[in-house]
């Protein structure tokens, strides 16, 4: 969340195009976007000028280490004549795929076959499939990218091996979500999900928090993550529609394997004017600032296969499920019915880790429309470079995916509201108790 990401921004004909390269801290609802198609193009050809691009309120990029532009993706299957397989089709597929995998229990199928408009044709289902493959990849602490495998020639059913994404421990926390039964079923030794649900249970944070082992402490996620604060940077900047006052960015390289160039990025969110200003005065004091004084936190810390993990946590270093709410708040959960807001919104909900933090940084760390002032950087050049190499980094692994192609609603947005809609769930949350995120995880690198 270090901006809500502009799912209902600027349309184009009937569709939004999703937001690749966005701007503005927290630019949520108001974010200009690339598609999908030039993703690739845009990171080699903007390079230059990345503070007066920052300052602009424009998302800039960095080229990539290889010479020259990066090629253009190859375009997905066209799918406009596939059959979706009918139920017997379907279940004569999984039984085939599953005693070809020696009837593994590492095994689960995922099926999208009732999100079909029509039975023939598919290729307007691929918000779903980059929706499932984004998530699954999210939760993943793999050394690299793992793309879906389909079993049909319409790519409606997957193969997913846990194991493959580390998931084979946190799987029943999954499952433990209270839509399960409604969503999988179990036949002859095999266990198929329904992709939608899949997106939406994952993303709980009750159930995301669980999967990922997040750490009941800050104390506890720094611990896993190693960061040396001797290379802190920190970056002042203003309010925007997701907090109520300006925030401090604290950025600190790690190592956690996988792609080279990880990081952890801290901010550190006050509650009122004044503890803004002394903020921007005196980042490195913040680290364990607590009770009395209210500062809140969201955390985004690399993950081995380029994409991000995320935590919040609240005034006294507990980890949270949601954002404090004098903090941040997300305009786009306006099904939670509050009218106290961020950015001028009338009404919005609740920040919710899991959800709110993938779906807002569709790109990777969100860059602010101004830096107001920064330490440990030689200058605002070098600080705003950081949003780039990093931005870069998680679109690198967004690109192996492999749906570069596609324009539309950030892909695990679209998923979860297609999960609703054919639910009726209205997906109204309260906010959560002060201590419901503190837990006993630890070994977020170290799951199987």
């Amino acid at each position: 969340m270090e901006k809500r990401i502009s799912i209902l921004a600027r349309k184009s004909s009937s569709r939004v195009i999703f937001p690749i390269l966005m701007s503005g801290l927290f630019a949520c609802s108001s974010a200009e976007t690339i598609s999908g198609a030039n993703l690739g193009r845009a990171i080699s050809s903007k390079k230059e000028n990345t503070k007066d691009k920052l300052e602009a309120g424009t998302s800039a990029t960095k080229p990539q280490s290889s010479p020259g532009a990066t090629p253009s993706p190859a375009p997905s299957r066209d799918l406009s004549l596939a059959k979706v397989p009918t139920d017997q089709e379907a279940s004569d597929l999984i039984r085939s795929d599953f005693t070809a995998n020696a009837n593994s229990s590492d095994i689960v199928y995922v099926d999208i076959r009732h999100l079909a408009k029509q039975s023939v044709g598919t290729n307007d289902l691929k918000a779903y499939r980059f929706g499932i493959a984004k998530t699954l990849n999210s939760l993943s602490t793999a050394p690299s990218i793992v793309k879906l495998t389909a079993v049909d020639e319409a790519e409606t059913i997957f193969r997913v091996k846990l194991s493959d994404y580390a998931l084979s421990s946190g799987w029943s926390a999954i499952l433990g979500d209270k839509r399960a039964k409604d969503n999988v079923s179990k036949t002859d030794g095999t266990t198929i999900v329904k992709g939608d649900w899949l997106v939406f249970a994952a993303t709980r944070p009750e159930v995301y928090n669980n999967v990922m082992r997040i750490p009941g402490y800050v104390a506890g996620l720094e611990a896993e993550l190693k960061p040396d604060y001797q290379k802190a940077v920190y970056i002042n900047a203003p309010a925007s529609t997701v907090t109520f006052f300006g925030r401090i960015l604290q950025r600190i390289p790690i190592d956690v394997g996988g792609k080279p160039g990880g990081y952890y990025w801290r901010t550190y969110d006050p509650v009122g004017k004044p503890l803004e200003s002394s903020g921007y005065n005196n980042p490195e004091t913040l680290r364990f600032a607590t009770l009395p004084v209210l500062w809140a936190g969201e955390y985004f810390f690399s993950l081995p296969n380029g994409l991000q993990g995320y935590s919040l946590s609240g005034f006294i270093m507990q980890t949270r499920l949601d954002a404090q709410l004098f903090a941040a708040t997300d305009p786009r959960r306006s099904q939670d019915g509050l009218t106290t807001c961020t950015g001028g919104a009338k009404n919005c909900g609740y920040v919710l880790n899991g959800e709110s933090c993938m779906t807002c940084h569709a790109s990777g760390i969100n860059t602010p429309n101004k830096i107001l002032g920064f330490k440990g950087a030689a200058s605002e050049k070098d600080a705003a470079d950081l949003f780039v190499q990093d931005r870069e980094r998680f679109v690198s692994a967004l690109n192996e995916l492999g749906y570069s192609d596609y324009q539309g609603a950030e892909p695990i947005l679209e998923t979860i509201t297609a999960f609703k809609k054919r639910t009726n769930s209205a997906d109204k949350r309260v906010a959560a108790g002060e201590l419901e995120g503190i837990s006993f995880n630890s070994g977020i690198f170290k799951r199987k």
